[in-house]
């Protein structure tokens, strides 16, 4: 069996609402995480500047669109294509570029065992990591993270940023209920959206003959939005008392 699960955004244990690094300065209220990249792309030097981004590696629109790329490592795959933008290649992720902390906007007693963060990233607790890195050893990335609340407060669990290592090509339309996902194309990259409800993802039809023995991906089309996981998987995690958002079981062709 496949399961699927959707990006949760609720505000509240599995979605917390917050600034990445807290608040930034300037007038754009851009996050702290934003400032602190922008500070270290203007203070590379000129040479490596220069090789990796252009001759016009330091122009103003260069250091402002600097964070948007960053944050596509955390959604899009690794050297394809970002989403919408046909010009950038989505690069692998540097030791300075992880988030620190994340500060939401309340204080919360619980959260969830995998939740999302600002600018639809994902992050998991230290329980459902070690199932995930048991499962599949080495495939995926995590970098700690702590979760930061009012009044200098801080969650007193770990949690880490999730990078998903495996991209697959499994959902099959023609299979799926007609309704249930709209197609679309941006430069040349197919992309499917869809809205989480139970009658939706578990109408998403996956092929056993693509996804195989994974354990965790992601569905390229789908992209940040949807987080596939085997039957295995789910059952750990739940053995693992991991406190899950809502997924459901999707069909198997």
């Amino acid at each position: 069996m496949v399961w699927g699960m959707y990006l949760p955004s609720s505000g509240g244990a599995f979605g917390p609402y917050g600034k990445v690094e807290g608040t930034g300065t300037g007038h754009n209220m851009q996050s702290g995480w934003a400032n602190r990249l922008q500070a270290h792309y203007r203070n590379q030097p000129s040479e490596v500047g220069r090789s990796t981004w252009g001759d016009d590696w330091d122009s103003p629109s260069k250091i402002w669109e600097y964070p948007g790329s960053v944050v596509h490592k955390f959604q899009y795959e690794i050297d394809r294509k970002a989403l919408g933008e046909p010009w950038e290649i989505v690069a692998p992720i540097q030791s300075h570029e992880p988030p620190s902390y994340f500060l939401t906007e309340k204080s919360l007693s619980q959260l969830g065992s995998i939740i999302s963060l600002t600018d639809r990233m994902w992050a998991m607790d230290e329980a459902a990591k070690s199932v995930i890195e048991k499962l599949e050893p080495g495939l995926h990335q995590f970098y700690r993270l702590e979760i930061r609340m009012p009044r200098n407060q801080t969650y007193p669990l770990p949690f880490y940023t999730f990078v998903c290592g495996q991209w697959l090509e499994s959902f099959t339309p023609q299979d799926t209920a007609p309704g249930s996902f709209t197609e679309g194309n941006s430069a040349d990259t197919k992309w499917y959206s869809i809205n989480d409800s139970k009658a939706v993802i578990s109408s998403l039809a996956m092929r056993r003959s693509v996804f195989k023995d994974a354990h965790c991906w992601r569905e390229r089309g789908f992209n940040e939005w949807l987080l596939c996981f085997s039957d295995e998987a789910i059952n750990r995690l739940i053995d693992a008392e991991c406190t899950l958002p809502r997924h459901y079981r999707m069909k198997e062709i």
